[in-house]
C-alpha cells in the first residue's frame, strides 16, 4: 500500500519551513560543536531533528520518489512526531537551566529543543490523518491487547 503524498500548498510550505529550519538548526549545531562528528551524532537530539529534516525534505521536496512516499506515511511521521516531542519535553521538563549558552549556542539550542519540537506538532496535528494511524496501530494487532503485545512481540521463540 502506498501512501498520498503530502496534499495540498500549504501543509507542503509549512513542512517546507520546518525542514529549513531543523536544517538551519543542526548546521548551527555543527559549527558550534568542538568534538567529532560521531560525538554530535550521538545525541538523540541531533538525530531527532536531522530525522525532521530528512523526512520532511523528502517528504515535501521529492514526493513523488519512493523516499518522499515512504516520508508521507502517517505510521512515519507520527514515529518522527514522537521522536521530536520526547526532545521537547525533557529538555524542557528535565535539562533547561543546566546549561546557559550564549549567542549563536542559544539560538541552536532554542531551534533544536523548541522551536523544532513545536513546528513538527503543528505540522503532525494539521497534516497527518488520524483515522489512518488507528487502522495501522490495530491492523498490526497492537490496539487490541495494549498490555500484551511486548510480551508477544519480544517473546523468545
Amino acid at each position: 500500500m502506498t501512501a498520498p503524498a503530502i496534499r495540498g500548498t500549504a501543509p507542503a510550505l509549512f513542512g517546507g519551513l520546518v525542514a529549513a529550519l531543523a536544517w538551519l538548526a543542526l548546521l548551527l549545531q555543527a559549527a558550534l560543536n568542538t568534538g567529532s562528528l560521531a560525538n554530535l551524532l550521538s545525541y538523540f537530539t541531533i538525530l531527532s531533528n536531522l530525522l525532521v529534516a530528512l523526512s520532511l525534505s523528502a517528504a515535501t521536496g521529492w514526493p513523488a520518489t519512493s523516499l518522499g512516499r515512504a516520508c508521507a506515511r502517517p505510521t512515519t511521521q507520527t514515529a518522527v512526531a514522537l521522536y521530536i516531542l520526547v526532545v521537547g519535553v525533557v529538555y524542557n521538563a528535565v535539562l533547561r537551566g543546566l546549561l546557559e549558552p550564549r549567542s549563536t549556542a542559544r539560538l541552536a539550542d532554542e531551534l533544536l529543543h523548541v522551536v523544532i519540537p513545536a513546528a513538527y506538532g503543528l505540522y503532525w496535528y494539521w497534516v497527518v490523518p488520524r483515522g489512518s494511524l488507528f487502522g495501522a496501530i490495530c491492523g498490526a494487532g497492537l490496539g487490541s491487547r495494549p498490555v500484551t503485545w511486548p510480551t508477544r512481540c519480544c517473546a523468545a521463540p
